[in-house]
């Protein structure tokens, strides 16, 4: 619901989430990386972002 407020503390909080996802979602990624994982099962262990 925050995605259709324009002004409030709601947009703030939904942006910290989203930003904290897609950082979740790097540290996934960079594990996954590091330990030589083929791209597909890096695929589904990543989060769907918020969009």
């Amino acid at each position: 619901n925050a995605k259709y407020i324009c002004f409030g503390v709601q947009p703030l909080i939904a942006y910290y989430i989203a930003k904290d996802a897609e950082i979740k979602s790097m540290r996934i990624i960079l594990s996954c990386k590091h330990n030589n994982l083929p791209p597909e099962a890096i695929r589904e262990r990543v989060r769907k972002l918020y969009v």
